[in-house]
């Protein structure tokens, strides 16, 4: 591969190291930052769909946008590797007890957060019993199966249990709740923006600006998790909210890398030999949420019809410019617990939806629906109308979004969403506070005991298979339009833009990059 000079980007700072001290001492919110560091030091400029709202991760309402702009500054339990995988992070060994009533963790050691306070079992109870009683639903639920934490040694926890619940633990602590808080910090009022972790980065002073962009700088001395992660030295990440823009600036030389959903544009990058691109299946998916408190959507002929009317491929076109990185599917669950036949099921047949609509007695139905990405919302308001459902989109923001849906007002919403584990596609179709109206039964039955860890991983995946079939056949609470990739798209001196852990559920973090 040609490498041209790097005219756009990659910047190496060049002040003193008295100046990169100041700089890495303190954490804040507020105004812009600059190029800092010690000579020679790199620097990556990242862009993404996701913007920075809240560094807390408590807080967190979605992963995806989330987990970027934490992993810099917060270590979790566990993590993901570059496949998915469930691996060793603070928690350097986990094991479930026989009887499958309690989950046993062994920490690291010689670990500090940014204050000074050590990392140790204490730090992990006050962390765990925080996310379990203050956190947002989107975090508390994923402890779910956790009913208490019990310190037993210095760098020892063993978690109680649920009955018949915790397998999914783990991977769950590799998400929000993984995420380890100093433990004196944990009362601080600024802490949505004064992050302070074990990881490797600090904020910079005042480069906070919620819903835009942040800088993290590297801290002083060396990081626990090796010397082989984590080698910029200062991280700029932003959000755009439109992809063209953050792919424009890319192009401009405003960014290093860009983290988006396939599109059409992707091609025009793939055939430059100044960028690199890698594009990876996830856990994220669209998907329609369906009101089922609603009379008429509760009739599960109503919801069928609904998937019938929509054309899959199409809407790929419309959601991520190509149909190409888009695969249609009616299951929310697409690799483990898989059911090949549930990608077939619901084919486009405008006919079958209104032959349903006419059984429930349903014809001509009035839907008012919520909206925050017009164009989507136009074609699926457009594909429902041909079959004589009309709905009566509003648009809203996302930050008003889950409180507008939750209000049930709104009988339908496009939308993306993203399983942050494997296990997770519980919460999204039974326990997620947005899901309007009752889980039919044939879900409830089809989901008991999955948590179980005393069943078999072969045993839980056959099972998760069982709760894709219940879900895709009663139209849960939602109907998925179409699976999605993301694409990362790098500079071509950026190594490491091919091996992104969060990549898979949706999300990214820089633990592998460098500039060569």
């Amino acid at each position: 591969m040609n490498v041209r000079p790097l005219r756009r980007g990659l910047r190496r700072a060049s002040l003193t190291t008295a100046a990169l001290v100041a700089l890495t001492s303190l954490a804040a919110c507020g105004s812009d930052g600059g190029a800092s560091g010690a000579s020679g030091a790199s620097e990556l400029r990242i862009g993404s769909i996701y913007s920075p709202v809240n560094l807390d991760p408590a807080q967190a309402t979605g992963i995806g946008q989330t987990q970027p702009y934490l992993t810099p500054v917060y270590d979790q339990l566990t993590q993901l590797d570059s496949e998915g995988n469930v691996v060793p992070m603070l928690a350097k060994s986990w094991k479930f007890s026989k009887d499958g009533t309690s989950l046993d963790l062994e920490l690291v050691t010689g670990v500090e957060f940014s204050d000074g306070t050590p990392f140790n079992a204490e730090a992990v109870k006050a962390n765990l019993d925080r996310y379990k009683t203050e956190a947002l639903p989107p975090v508390q639920t994923l402890l779910k199966s956790l009913e208490s934490v019990e310190v037993t040694g210095e760098h020892s926890v063993s978690l109680k249990l649920v009955k018949g619940g915790g397998a999914e633990l783990p991977d769950a602590f590799s998400a929000m709740p993984g995420y380890m808080i100093s433990p004196a910090a944990l009362d601080n009022p600024d802490l949505d923006v004064n992050p302070v972790g074990t990881g490797p980065y600090e904020v910079e002073k005042g480069s906070f600006r919620s819903g835009q962009s942040v800088t993290f700088v590297k801290r002083e001395g060396d990081y626990w998790g090796g010397d082989d992660i984590y080698q910029v030295d200062r991280l700029e990440l932003a959000g755009y909210t439109d992809p063209n823009a953050g792919l424009n600036a890319l192009r401009s030389g405003e960014l290093d890398m860009m983290v988006t959903q396939v599109t059409e544009r992707v091609e025009e990058f793939s055939s430059d030999d100044g960028f690199n691109v890698a594009v990876s299946p996830t856990r994220g998916y669209f998907q329609l949420r369906i009101n089922m408190e609603n009379p008429q959507l509760a009739d599960v002929r109503v919801r069928q019809a609904i998937a019938y009317a929509i054309d899959r491929e199409s809407l790929g076109e419309v959601a991520m410019g190509t149909a190409d990185g888009c695969k249609p599917s009616a299951q929310p669950l697409s690799g483990n617990g898989g059911v090949p036949e549930l990608d077939e099921a619901y084919p486009y047949d405008p006919d079958k939806a209104r032959e349903l609509l006419a059984q429930a007695g349903a014809e001509n139905i009035k839907l008012k629906g919520l909206y925050i990405e017009s164009a989507l919302s136009q074609a699926v308001q457009s594909q429902l109308k041909d079959v004589g459902i009309d709905v009566e989109f509003s648009a809203t923001t996302p930050e008003q979004y889950i409180e507008q849906w939750s209000s049930k007002k709104y009988d339908v919403t496009p939308g993306s969403t993203t399983l942050r584990y494997e296990g997770d596609i519980l919460y999204r179709y039974i326990d997620e506070p947005t899901l309007l109206g009752d889980t039919p039964p044939a879900v409830i039955e089809a989901a008991d005991g999955m948590y179980d860890p005393t069943k078999t991983d072969e045993e839980r995946v056959a099972q998760w298979g069982e709760v894709s079939k219940a879900i895709v056949e009663e139209v849960s609470g939602a109907t998925i339009l179409c699976h999605s990739n993301l694409a990362v798209i790098a500079d071509s001196e950026v190594e490491g833009y091919d091996k992104i852990p969060g990549i898979y559920r949706g999300s990214y973090d820089a633990k592998f990059l460098s500039v060569g």
